[in-house]
């Protein structure tokens, strides 16, 4: 009779696996715990490996020193030698191995040679027995995790075969060696805690809790709709930013290639990434409009920050928790403004992005780059774009082009789908437009422009040929003069607010309304549209040629208007959010946030306290307070729980408020609560869906592994099988890299799974667990060949059940083995026609067969009938 497989715990043997490796061992015991009998676990994982032997060409070496990079920037681990792979994943056989398969001394050399330094890997011979009980010798290799404070290795030069490429940074994803790309290039320069040790949660809060960066951020829309490729140019920002001896760089490039989405990108990325070393983002920027090539003319931007070094420094400043008169900075020295600069960001870690540097002048733009030098002791990075500039050390620089013509492609698809293309082109279409544009957004939207008019031809030949954007609008210098003083201080707020009414305007302006009447009437003629009314309030705003020029000439329009502007990015922030908070309630949420800057959490706490005696009970405030009370030290969770569910009852859908609640009820270890904000946070559709998906798996596994007695171990499969489905309908959101680790943690909890049915096989009903779990896991896209020996276990036990002569057989039984002997068959030939070439099938038909076969035996049983007719 063929053999299904030994019956292995997997989760326990990786468990001791990692704790022999945490100790150092390189001995026998490392394999004992993974052998018996001349085979071993099926556990290659991201710590163990198996090989059977090891060639000397140059290819096989480059192969497996990237192997051992892959181990030492991951977890480290062991590579095991003299281990056959006789079936697909799931046998493994030991063979043995010559005593000389690796000069250690030569392998060392061979890694510095490829990664400039010394991995201080260990070897040794251990005795074990082949399959049919004869004595051989395998070779166990240690290697070690790479320390805290190293950053990832990378390859210095290609290797044969293009093995691995110079400056490619490997690590390890289940049992593969795969090229850390985008975040994973960060996420490997943070503490890396084995994930399969005793000691280590199988859900530790870094896994779950992505709550975003504080920033001001502009709205995406406003910068880049959808992001599409650039995929290079982000890996190498991810690997910029997790060298802490580089403390600035720079996109640089020609106008309209994408920079400022570049840097509006991966600045968003960053403020959801876990571990990130800021506390907050700073997103500044010279820019007063900027040209929108599907409207070929200027667009004001939404928000101007500096227009001088100066300026940029002053904007700094008031960004960070100092206390220090901000109108006393006009008066300082730059010297002081730069160590003020220094210790604010060395003491309150910021990300700053500095958008178009190049609006200053030479020498003011290298002063901004050598603000970077400042932060050489701090954790603060500073982010900068930039036209071409060759007197920068390409060191600090980025180059910047336009997509390449896999990602052009892609920018087209969306382009149409916002109806800026307005037909699908052909490829040779596409062809011509990537040559006459080079992949540039900015042109490439100009000419789209003209294609809903005009045929293909025509629009290049006439683009090509260069009708450029029209002229900007006549000023209105003459009656802008004319304004009375005040008139033109509510002219100015109203076009820094975009839009608003006369209590908005009164606040910002502190003037009386009815002064604000009087110069609304003078200013209606000119410059001012009525907008919707809102609450019984009439609401104004500004054309925007009117908008472009009234903030340029802010100056001479308001003499403190540095001051008006601040006060108006107050009030424009406190609007923006959900549920339609009032001003008042912005500005008390935008205090409470300043003095928690100032580490003042009792004040800010007070602040809101305060807002909500005041106002009648408001669902932000009440969002807000919840993430004022995990500010404390401890955070208070229980406070914190109650506010966040109060909050959302009453209409609150901030992302911060989902963020605080999961957090609030994980810490204090009530999953069940856990699990009530994550679905919530799904419900509303919040971005970055499939955080969410994972945080309500996390849930969902600990809800299970909380519950030591009394809790049945249906119920816990159940608990496990929602969060599988859970993580499939996240790792359906994602692709690649990512993708690959939310499916190695479904493949995990399904291991889980079958470490309780396994151990249910005594009975009927243990049989119908297993096999309905079997079921479950072929639904969510587990595949693995190891199910397949499962369903063959499965059978076997059907068949002892039958043939026990303890308990009596009903018809009824039989009939229901006779379903159950159906479902585990059809399983297993389920799997052999999806992977029709898996050399594995032949073993996975005939063992299936034998199973049939004693079913057969056990059901025709003379006795077993006479049982079962009486």
């Amino acid at each position: 009779m063929r053999r299904s497989g030994m019956s292995w715990n997997i989760v326990e043997i990786k468990k001791r696996i990692a704790e022999l490796h945490d100790r150092g061992t390189l001995s026998e015991e490392v394999v004992n715990a993974v052998s018996s009998e001349g085979r071993c676990a099926p556990i290659e994982c991201e710590i163990i490996d198996y090989k059977e032997t090891q060639d000397t060409n140059p290819q096989a070496i480059a192969k497996l020193v990237r192997h051992i990079v892959s181990f030492y920037n991951s977890y480290g681990g062991y590579l095991i030698f003299g281990i056959e792979e006789t079936e697909s994943e799931s046998v493994f056989s030991v063979v043995g191995v010559p005593e000389n398969i690796i000069n250690l001394e030569s392998l060392k050399a061979k890694i510095r040679e490829y990664v400039g330094e010394r991995i201080q890997i260990a070897g040794t011979l251990v005795p074990s027995v082949t399959l049919d009980s004869k004595p051989c010798s395998l070779y166990l290799l240690f290697v070690p995790k790479r320390p805290e404070e190293r950053l990832p290795v990378h390859f210095h030069r290609d290797a044969p075969g293009q093995v691995f490429r110079k400056n490619d940074i490997y690590h390890r994803i289940g049992d593969e060696c795969i090229e850390a790309k985008g975040p994973v290039l960060y996420t490997l320069s943070l503490a890396r805690p084995n994930p399969y040790l005793a000691t280590q949660a199988p859900w530790s809060l870094s896994n779950v809790i992505t709550k975003r960066l504080e920033s001001n951020l502009p709205d995406r829309n406003f910068i880049c709709t959808r992001f599409v490729g650039r995929r290079a140019v982000l890996d190498e920002l991810w690997g910029w930013l997790a060298d802490d001896l580089s403390h600035v760089k720079m996109l640089a490039g020609e106008g309209g290639l994408g920079k400022t989405s570049i840097a509006y990108e991966f600045s968003d990325r960053v403020s959801q990434h876990p571990g990130v070393p800021f506390e907050q983002i700073i997103w500044l920027t010279a820019k007063r409009e900027q040209f929108v090539g599907g409207q070929d003319n200027f667009v004001p931007v939404p928000e101007t920050h500096y227009s001088s070094y100066r300026g940029l420094i002053n904007t700094i400043i008031e960004h960070l928790p100092i206390l220090i008169d901000i109108s006393e900075l006009s008066e300082m020295s730059l010297d002081e403004l730069r160590r003020y600069v220094r210790t604010g960001l060395s003491e309150y870690p910021s990300f700053v992005v500095v958008d178009d540097i190049d609006s200053l002048s030479n020498d003011q733009q290298r002063q901004v780059v050598e603000l970077g030098f400042l932060l050489s002791s701090s954790k603060s990075k500073l982010l900068l774009t930039t036209r071409h500039n060759l007197a920068y050390s390409q060191d600090h620089a980025i180059e910047v082009d336009g997509f390449d013509a896999a990602e052009f492609s892609e920018y087209l698809d969306t382009l149409f789908d916002r109806k800026i293309l307005p037909r699908e082109l052909s490829q040779k279409e596409v062809e011509r437009l990537w040559a006459l544009t080079l992949g540039s957004p900015l042109f490439t939207e100009s000419v789209c422009r003209l294609l809903r008019f005009q045929a293909f031809d025509d629009a290049i030949k006439g683009w090509s040929k260069g009708a450029g954007s029209r002229v900007r609008a006549a000023a209105l210098d003459k009656e802008i003069s004319t304004l009375s003083p005040e008139s033109q201080r509510v002219l100015l707020t109203v076009a820094l607010l975009s839009e608003a009414s006369v209590p908005e305007v009164s606040e910002v302006t502190e003037y009386p309304q009815d002064v604000i009447e009087q110069c609304l009437q003078e200013l209606s003629s000119l410059f001012l549209l009525a907008g919707e009314t809102l609450g019984g309030q009439p609401r104004f705003s500004v054309p925007d040629n009117t908008v472009r020029l009234v903030t340029e000439r802010a100056a001479t329009l308001v003499v403190d208007h540095t001051r008006l502007k601040d006060r108006a990015t107050h009030a424009r922030m406190a609007n923006k959010g959900g549920g339609g908070r009032s001003s008042r309630v912005g500005l008390a949420i935008a205090q409470a946030q300043a003095l928690l800057r100032q580490n003042a959490t009792e004040d800010a706490l007070r602040t809101i306290d305060d807002a909500r005696k005041k106002l009648k009970p408001h669902a932000d405030i009440l969002g807000f307070r919840a993430e004022v009370l995990m500010k404390f030290d401890p955070p208070k969770f229980d406070a914190a729980r109650r506010s966040a569910r109060d909050a959302y009852q009453k209409g609150c859908r901030r992302p911060s408020m989902f963020f605080v609640w999961f957090e609030a009820e994980w810490l204090a270890k009530h999953f069940v609560g856990a699990e009530e904000a994550a679905s919530a946070a799904i419900d509303a559709k919040l971005s970055s869906l499939e955080d969410w998906w994972i945080k309500l798996a996390a849930a969902l596994v600990s809800r299970a592994e909380d519950q030591q007695i009394g809790f049945t171990s249906d119920r816990k499969v159940a608990l496990f099988f929602e969060a599988s489905k859970a993580l499939s309908c996240a790792t359906g959101l994602v692709r690649g890299a990512e993708s690959k680790t939310w499916e190695g943690i479904l493949f995990d909890v399904h291991d889980r799974v079958w470490n309780i049915a396994s151990r249910e096989l005594r009975d009927l009903a243990g049989i119908d667990m297993a096999v309905d779990a079997l079921e479950k896991m072929w639904r969510y896209g587990d595949f693995r060949c190891c199910h397949s020996h499962h369903a063959i276990q499965v059978g076997e036990a059907i068949c002892s059940y039958l043939e026990s002569p303890l308990t009596r057989k009903s018809n009824v039984a039989i009939k229901a083995c006779s379903s159950r002997m159906t479902r585990t068959r059809y399983l297993v030939e389920e799997r052999v026609k999806k992977y029709p070439d898996d050399t594995r099938n032949g073993a996975l038909l005939g063992a299936m067969g034998d199973v049939h076969t004693r079913f057969s035996a056990a059901i025709s049983n003379p006795h077993l009938a006479v049982l079962s007719r009486g």
